[in-house]
């Protein structure tokens, strides 16, 4: 293994001023304390509540080349100062990416131990582009169900710690308060203090469930893009089921609305609730409604309305997905939903997008519309034929 110390990893210790690898990128604040050994793929080891750095020594030490091992000190715990306030994984989160962009890390694999597993899940969810692989291990993050005693204890304790800071309680009564108080809480709870102890209340009351199905759900998503840029080589056989087009537009907007979280991006989803079947796949076809929705994101950059319509017309079903974005200017509109055509900055766009999601339309039966205006926004528009139900089905 190729380290940056003689036997054991590099520890560094960075002063508030300084920059990271990449000439002129502030350090994150709290600045990290962090070791780092080896040489080949960025691999954040992070670790769990209460640990620090040391948890992964003898992992740096024994595994082999090919791995760029980081394990920072997360803000509380080990070298690394505690946060100015009580912070939610979102903020580890937020830190843990300020780390990366530091170290000049675009990718990396993510080793997540107990508390680390849940900022590993949390970052994975949010910024699946970061993230080459996650491997969670004793990993946080599911609330367990609690019951009606969960929360006699929790008023009980609060309280107890009422009358243990009431000046007016008597002193008896105050010392046996603060008694039962001590007695209350985890080992990490007792042995966290100020705002660390305030984030760990935050920390152990979010639920990441929701966030493990974004994981799941994107990671299907590049499976159906990965299938999808076979396209352009050879023809795939489509499984088409019968499909309400609703379900696939509100899967498609809850994974963009958690992606887009930091922006000021308001979505609005109008489905008619009689919308008709349709005939098709459902990954192709959440594929395309995605493309075209992170197009408009991607048009609107930090502030915005994007707007999806569902509704039947005749025999047709018909879905426009709009953006209140810079629009398309009329010499690239003939050329967009060409293969590799793309305007975004280099290491933005493929230029693959659109041409992927006017042949899955287009496999499908269906069309694909555009127009737009500069400076005012853009409107897709796919149109699909309806499933004709027997009487049986309607009646």
């Amino acid at each position: 293994m190729t380290d940056k110390s003689s036997e054991t990893p590099s520890t560094e210790d960075t002063p508030a001023t300084a920059t990271g690898p990449v000439a002129g990128r502030a350090a994150p604040q709290p600045v990290p304390h962090l070791a780092r050994a080896g040489a080949g793929t960025p691999t954040l080891l992070l670790h769990g509540w209460g640990a620090s750095s040391d948890l992964f020594a003898a992992t740096m030490r024994g595994l082999g080349d090919g791995f760029d091992l980081i394990a920072p000190d997360f803000p509380g715990f080990g070298k690394t100062a505690a946060p100015p306030a009580p912070w939610g994984v979102g903020e580890y989160v937020d830190w843990t990416l300020a780390l990366m962009d530091w170290l000049g890390v675009e990718r990396a694999n993510l080793v997540g131990h107990s508390f680390g597993g849940r900022v590993a899940i949390k970052l994975a969810a949010l910024h699946p582009e970061r993230v080459a692989r996650i491997v969670l291990t004793d990993a946080a993050g599911i609330r367990p169900q609690r019951d009606w005693r969960y929360h006699v204890r929790v008023r009980s304790f609060k309280m107890m710690r009422t009358l243990a800071q009431w000046r007016y309680t008597p002193q008896p009564l105050r010392e046996w308060a603060g008694a039962q108080v001590a007695r209350q809480g985890s080992p990490d709870y007792k042995a966290a203090s100020g705002t660390v102890r305030g984030s760990f209340v935050r920390v152990v009351n979010e639920d990441l469930r929701e966030y493990l199905g974004l994981i799941r759900s994107e990671a299907f998503r590049c499976k159906s893009i990965t299938m999808g840029l076979l396209d352009f080589s050879r023809t795939r056989t489509s499984d088409h089921v019968t499909i309400n087009l609703s379900d696939v537009i509100q899967s498609a907007v809850r994974l963009l609305s958690h992606q887009k979280r930091d922006a000021d991006i308001q979505f609005k989803v109008d489905v008619a609730p009689d919308l008709l079947p349709v005939s098709g796949d459902p990954g192709q076809l959440q594929q395309a409604v995605i493309a075209l929705a992170t197009n408009a994101l991607d048009a609107m950059g930090e502030s915005g309305m994007l707007t999806i319509v569902g509704r039947n017309d005749d025999e047709k079903v018909v879905v426009e997905v709009s953006d209140t974005g810079v629009g398309i200017s009329p010499e690239n509109l003939p050329k967009i939903f060409e293969p590799f055509f793309t305007t975004k900055e280099i290491g933005r766009g493929t230029g693959l997008g659109l041409a992927v999601c006017y042949g899955i339309l287009t496999e499908h039966g269906g069309t694909l519309d555009v127009q737009s205006t500069l400076g005012t926004g853009t409107t897709f528009t796919i149109t699909l034929s309806a499933v004709k139900l027997s009487e049986e089905q309607t009646g």
